[in-house]
């Protein structure tokens, strides 16, 4: 391909010059014709009079006219060396200009060549951007989907752990029908619970029934808070950590239960 281009261009470059030299060659040419017809004029002229003379076999006849026939050639040299120095000077001129003209081509189409290269990595950087933008978005949304699965499972925890620590609590105080904190302890047939902690504060009321009130306990150090309960019949044991609602006397209107003092000091026994 590259020896195609260069046999074209020389061709084109020999086209060029032959119409240069033909151009020039009409003009120069039309300046031999009138130098060889003036020649020729001088000649005939110089020929007439040797003849008229009567000296045209003579050796001044003879070189008379070999000189204008010298002087004839020497002025069409003299237009042909006019002719080819004018057409180096053009030609000189022409193939600086195709050399300008060449070396701007190859100026152009090595920019070219640059633009299609700068193009392409151009291309190939926005590809690969795209690319990484892509595998940035799917890692974000795996960290995200993995994000949404661990805030399950710690909420699932979270909730089983609250869901123990309610049964831990309803297993060693069940309900009865009363309400309150842990800790308290209950006998007999009574309903009420107490929290561990309080201090026994009972009074006597119209019906006979005793209330008391407590704080703490395992209620307290979970929930927190404090709790109240109403006793019923039977034997109850009040003191320590808790206070428990005392029932209804069985002997109303008799001497009061006396409260007597149990051997270990931590509890006091209403004896009936």
């Amino acid at each position: 391909m590259a020896t195609t281009a260069r046999t074209k261009t020389d061709v084109e470059q020999q086209d060029r010059r032959q119409r240069l030299w033909d151009s020039l060659d009409y003009s120069y040419g039309k300046k031999r014709q009138d130098s060889d017809d003036s020649f020729a004029r001088s000649y005939s002229q110089a020929d007439r009079q040797m003849l008229g003379r009567g000296m045209q076999r003579s050796s001044y006849g003879a070189q008379t006219l070999a000189n204008i026939n010298k002087q004839a050639n020497d002025a069409r040299q003299d237009i042909y060396d006019a002719q080819i120095a004018d057409y180096q000077a053009r030609l000189t001129d022409i193939e600086d200009k195709e050399q300008e003209d060449a070396r701007w081509q190859q100026q152009f189409e090595y920019q070219q060549q640059r633009d299609a290269v700068g193009d392409n990595q151009w291309q190939m950087q926005f590809d690969y951007g795209k690319e990484r933008d892509t595998v940035g978005d799917r890692q974000w949304q795996k960290q995200f989907n993995y994000q949404q699965g661990r805030d399950k499972v710690g909420d699932e925890q979270w909730q089983k752990q609250f869901n123990e620590n309610v049964r831990q609590f309803n297993v060693l105080h069940p309900q009865g029908t009363g309400s309150g904190g842990g800790g308290g302890y209950s006998g007999g047939s009574r309903g009420g619970s107490s929290g561990g902690g309080g201090k026994k504060n009972s009074k006597n009321n119209q019906n006979g029934d005793q209330t008391g009130t407590s704080s703490g306990g395992l209620f307290s150090t979970l929930f927190g808070g404090s709790s109240s309960g109403t006793g019923s019949s039977g034997g109850a044991y009040v003191g320590g950590a808790s206070t428990q609602v005392v029932p209804k006397s069985p002997y109303v209107g008799a001497a009061s239960p006396k409260i007597i003092k149990s051997q270990s000091g931590s509890k006091d026994k209403i004896k009936q």
